[in-house]
């Protein structure tokens, strides 16, 4: 301990020292600021790097979520298989720790039409419990259409649109445009659609392709499930109701019947005058049946009075409310992506497949994976010639204090001590510039992530400006290893002093 200190105390004299017309004193500002410049470095790259990795990843997780749960058979790039919706598996999954959001999801390929032109999309269909933090953040203009409905109606014909398809098509918010749902060549569904919103994330892939609707519109015109519908027609004969059965789905191959049992095959005349309900099933092998409902009800009328009836319609969705394109599970954080992985496996039944969100983007994770190696070789660049500004400017402060050294070692100070001396000396030089490097380097990032002064071309980059993310715990490591790396290289240069012999150290002033 008494060592210590007194290594302490004479590297602090040292330091207050006069050093006027020492050739050290320039040498060792330069290694002080080449120590500040290249901490400054290394927090900016870091900040830099993870910002990028960030800004990409939130994005890439808007548009799918960290995992897509999908049927085996889905290719997991445009159009979804539908699968049987399960609220207990949604309960399941979010059990699972690390588990944020579940929602379901469907994806259709698509025709855009404006009365400028077309344009082929990917539909992406979502609904109340989608998670629109995302979508809210990169609108441009307008609103997120409305998701909640009544579970039998379609909720209101609202559209989001990229800006850049917007712009292509020259539509303004407000305006109406045809929406064509493709099933196959020969199935291909028209709705119209009021534009409410538009968005701009920047990736071209994403911007040039996916359109957001109600899931409940993929479900009705995506020819999944069965459905029923009761066509009533009072106008082609007088005085009578005309009453027709109409089904769609499983490619045409259905069955039919009233509730009573009766096949519904053929239209048939109603020609009472009393309040009645009549309702069609539709059935077909491993299909979910459908039911649908239409009331009539007649005004009063006298006993041989003809009177027209008033009717409305009930469940008017079929059974494709049942079927989803897969389910979207949002995690905690990116860092929890690994440990929900296994988790979710095992929750899932045989039938369905599990796609982590860098496999559903592989060059672009890969080009993030990247950067983590540039930062590393900028740090190591950085600590290594930290390193050799500071061996320099140590040597020549141990070769100005030739006699001072030597004076110490005749008065019987020991090597360890005098080394201990000019390592405090070295450490007191590298903090100073270790503090004013994270000044410099933290001041430059704040400055940035507050202003956007610095620009990028998002074509090649994915983002408009520099984003910065700055991790307190990450900086004091970087400091905490920069510090320490370089007060260890320093062991080397300061036994420099044992060589010394303490006669010709002193004559030497």
């Amino acid at each position: 301990m008494k060592s210590f200190k007194l290594a302490s105390f004479l590297a602090f004299r040292m330091l207050r020292a006069r050093d006027n017309g020492r050739i050290s004193k320039p040498i060792v500002r330069i290694a002080m600021w080449g120590v500040a410049i290249g901490i400054a470095l290394m927090i900016l790259a870091l900040a830099v790097v993870k910002g990028f990795q960030s800004e990409v990843r939130q994005k890439v997780i808007g548009f799918g979520g960290h995992f897509q749960i999908v049927s085996n058979g889905d290719n997991a790039a445009q159009e979804s298989v539908p699968l049987l919706y399960d609220k207990n598996l949604i309960g399941d999954l979010k059990k699972i720790s690390g588990i944020k959001n579940v929602s379901v999801y469907a994806q259709k390929p698509a025709i855009v039409e404006s009365k400028t032109g077309l344009s082929g999309v990917i539909a992406k269909g979502i609904e109340e419990q989608y998670d629109t933090t995302f979508l809210h953040s990169v609108l441009t203009q307008g609103r997120v259409m409305q998701l909640n409905c009544k579970a039998d109606t379609l909720p209101v014909a609202e559209i989001v649109l990229s800006e850049h398809i917007a712009n292509r098509l020259s539509l303004q918010l407000g305006q109406k445009l045809s929406l064509y749902i493709v099933n196959t060549e020969d199935d291909i569904q028209q709705q119209n659609f009021t534009l409410v919103g538009t968005y701009k994330t920047e990736l071209e892939e994403y911007d040039e392709k996916f359109i957001f609707v109600h899931l409940a519109y993929l479900q009705q015109f995506g020819g999944w499930g069965l459905q029923g519908q009761i066509v009533v027609d009072t106008a082609t004969v007088p005085l009578l109701t005309f009453i027709s059965p109409v089904g769609f789905g499983n490619n045409g191959e259905f069955k039919q019947h009233w509730l009573d049992g009766t096949p519904a095959t053929e239209p048939f005349w109603y020609s009472s005058f009393i309040d009645t309900t009549f309702g069609l099933i539709t059935t077909a092998p491993y299909q979910i049946p459908d039911t649908t409902y239409v009331h009539l009800t007649f005004p009063p009328h006298g006993e041989n009075e003809f009177v027209t009836p008033r009717w409305t319609y009930s469940n008017l969705r079929g059974s494709e409310v049942n079927y989803i394109g897969g389910y979207e599970v949002q995690v905690e954080n990116f860092e929890a992506l690994e440990r929900v992985r296994d988790p979710l496996w095992e929750a899932i039944p045989y039938d369905l497949f599990v796609i982590p969100l860098t496999d559903r983007n592989p060059e672009i994770f890969a080009w993030l994976e990247m950067l983590d190696v540039n930062v590393i070789i900028i740090v190591v660049l950085m600590v290594v010639l930290s390193i050799v500004n500071m061996t320099s400017a140590l040597l020549i402060l141990i070769l100005e204090r030739q006699s001072f050294i030597g004076t110490l070692k005749s008065m019987g100070l020991p090597n360890p001590i005098l080394l201990r001396v000019f390592l405090w000396h070295a450490a007191h030089i590298i903090g100073k510039g270790v503090l004013i490097g994270n000044i410099l380097g933290v001041g430059l990032a704040l400055f940035q992530k507050y202003t956007g002064v610095f620009k990028l071309d998002p074509t090649n980059y994915y983002v408009s400006e520099i984003p910065i993310l700055m991790n307190p715990m990450e900086i004091i490591v970087l400091n905490a290893i920069t510090l320490c790396v370089c007060v260890l290289a320093m062991i080397l240069p300061s036994l420099y002093v044992s060589t010394f012999r303490p006669a010709e150290s002193i004559r030497k002033n």
